[in-house]
């Protein structure tokens, strides 16, 4: 057997395997031999038929029963000559016997890239700085009045937020309604004109003949729903959102001594979780420098399969999971191209992991739940022993490193930059957007 490799790309080989005539003879009759033992031939007793006669009676079957035969038992011979470990599984491209009765077999297979990662110290780097603004806090304060609103019950003049039910019917006379969508949150935009006036004049109980789309205005779609149906639609249970006026009394009831006292607190802890955004922002704004100064391919089957792993927390079909994959790859792309190059750099640097750096990492874990540093260990002692706990210490080392090597510059956020923000986060903020926003009912 001899072995010949061509480099398609950085991820991609192909490898001819070459068997000599004696190589192939010999297999081949071994396969002829195969059929005269199992299949009976008239005139002759199994096994007794002459080779010629199988080989002409069953000269497809054999034909396709070697090459699989010579594949199987050739071809992990020569990946391990040629020090080859494939990713994928190898795809036999062509099969052929040579002018001089040898035959031929070349495979395709996708391999990982070599990694020799140059430059990675005294990089300039740009991040962008999120800053604080009353923007952040003013946001907050919202959250905190919708979380302690209450609703109160009315039965006309509905406005914009008001929360309301529609029933669904065939006709006016019909006592059960056909669908019943609960909870609906009015904004006129939702609603076509004609619904819109209805409402203007509305009381409990009032009905209107209209073709509605409820995907507008909820996400309960009946089964069955019949948008282009002209239905008799009843409003009921309708609410009004009383949110708490933001002064000194709704922050008392926070346990604040004042709105001045609650806004200041609210500084500090968004403060704090900007340091930690900020920080990861650098971090990540150095591994896109190094793999922008360090280019290399990734073998296309492993990103697919990383961005379905990725993808599939999103969704529940196969249909779903097959229109949201590519909106994954350029993560997957990068995950996989900054795990490859911190291995690199970790070698390269023999960044190994301490006593020590696992001690430090515990503190911190311990300071953010306010917790004694012993008492943590204690409580957490089966995860600390865990192998992907030090892996998370050896990738906080690995960052710190990043950070220190590397002249990291800040540039300020701009008010509308959705763009930089990852494909992963844009889908959850989409599903939180989709929700419906829940208040304490009344009692």
């Amino acid at each position: 057997m001899r072995t010949e490799k061509k480099e398609i790309n950085s991820t991609t080989m192909e490898l001819k395997i070459i068997l000599e005539k004696e190589e192939v003879d010999k297999l081949y009759n071994k396969t002829v031999k195969y059929f005269r033992n199992k299949y009976a031939i008239p005139g002759f007793r199994k096994g007794k038929a002459p080779l010629s006669m199988v080989k002409k009676m069953f000269k497809e079957a054999i034909d396709a029963s070697f090459e699989l035969a010579a594949a199987d038992e050739y071809l992990n011979q020569a990946l391990l000559n040629e020090k080859e470990n494939p990713i994928n599984e190898p795809e036999l491209l062509s099969y052929e016997w040579n002018d001089n009765g040898e035959y031929e077999m070349v495979f395709k297979f996708e391999i990982m890239p070599k990694i020799d990662v140059k430059k990675y110290k005294n990089l300039e780097v740009e991040y962008v700085e999120e800053k604080l603004t009353d923007e952040h806090i003013n946001s907050h304060l919202e959250q905190l009045r919708n979380e302690y609103a209450t609703t109160s019950q009315i039965t006309e003049n509905i406005q914009e937020h008001d929360i309301f039910d529609l029933l669904f019917y065939d006709n006016k006379e019909d006592e059960k309604p056909l669908f019943e969508i609960k909870n609906i949150h009015y904004h006129a935009e939702n609603f076509p004109e004609e619904f819109n006036k209805f409402i203007q004049t509305a009381k409990e109980n009032d009905t209107i003949a209209i073709k509605l789309d409820p995907s507008k205005f909820t996400n309960q779609i009946p089964e069955n729903f019949d948008t282009k149906k002209e239905y008799i639609v009843k409003i009921s249970n309708i609410k009004r959102i009383e949110k708490p006026n933001l002064d000194d009394d709704f922050a008392k009831d926070l346990n604040f001594d004042s709105l001045d006292d609650l806004k200041k607190n609210l500084a500090k802890d968004f403060e704090k979780q900007l340091d930690e955004k900020n920080r990861e922002a650098k971090i990540t704004a150095v591994k896109v420098k190094i793999i922008e100064e360090n280019p290399f391919d990734v073998p296309k089957s492993v990103i697919d399969n990383y961005s379905k792993e990725l993808a599939g927390s999103y969704v529940k079909t196969k249909e779903e999971l097959d229109k949201i994959i590519p909106l994954f790859n350029s993560m997957a792309e990068f995950n996989i191209k900054n795990y490859l190059i911190k291995n690199d750099i970790v070698k390269k640097e023999k960044l190994e992991l301490t006593d020590e750096d696992l001690e430090n990492y515990n503190k911190k874990k311990a300071e953010k739940l306010s917790m004694d540093l012993e008492k943590f260990k204690e409580l957490y002692k089966s995860t600390i022993e865990k192998d992907s706990y030090k892996d998370q210490v050896l990738e906080e080392k690995y960052n710190n490193f990043l950070l220190e090597n590397n002249k990291v510059i800040p540039t300020v956020k701009a008010k509308d930059d959705t763009e930089t923000q990852p494909k992963e986060e844009k889908i959850e903020e989409k599903e939180k957007n989709n929700n419906k926003q829940e208040v304490k009912e009344e009692k």
